[in-house]
């Protein structure tokens, strides 16, 4: 009794780590500066080719193809690939109205140089600083627009390299 005991949950404890060594997962590697990126089975992928566009789930990944919500794609007819987060192109396209409107807002904004009435008097004030500001916060908001959008585009393989490899290796950026 005691041996089926520890049996089992020896069976137990090694059955996620025999699960992991068949996955498989496309790694992309950066020709110029060497950063890795992994895309693994189950993730929502966007897939480029010459004719087509598949968005959607990664399924299973074999040496030569990989499927896309059902449809098989060959690896040596892929452009560009990448991951396509849920709700990222709104946050991008939000970020980027934000930004718009606060630029705006800091150029057409005109301090009120004269005095409100006819007969006040007012004391000299650089109300300059308020939108200069603004200004920098929206340029702010506008690059972090940009590099999110960038971040969640599909890379071009011409300037990376695409590999299977079948356990995640350890991502170290070089």
């Amino acid at each position: 009794m005691k041996i089926r005991f520890k049996f089992c949950l020896l069976l137990i404890i090694i059955s996620p780590s025999v699960q992991l060594l068949g996955q498989k997962a496309l790694q992309l590697t950066n020709l110029n500066g060497g950063r890795k990126l992994l895309i693994q089975e189950n993730n929502r992928v966007q897939c480029i080719t010459n004719d087509s566009r598949y968005i959607g789930t990664l399924s299973s990944i074999t040496d030569s193809a990989i499927v896309v919500n059902g449809n098989p794609v060959l690896l040596n007819a892929i452009q560009s690939i990448g991951r396509k987060r849920r709700g990222a192109g709104f946050f991008s396209f939000a970020e980027g109205w934000i930004a718009g409107a606060m630029l705006a807002d800091a150029i057409f904004s005109s301090p009120n140089s004269g005095p409100s009435c006819p007969n006040c008097q007012t004391t000299s004030q650089d109300n300059t600083g308020g939108p200069v500001l603004e200004a920098l916060a929206g340029f702010g908001v506008l690059v972090l627009a940009i590099n999110t959008a960038g971040r969640n585009s599909p890379k071009k393989l011409s300037n990376w390299k695409l590999k299977v490899v079948d356990q995640p290796e350890t991502l170290t950026s070089k």
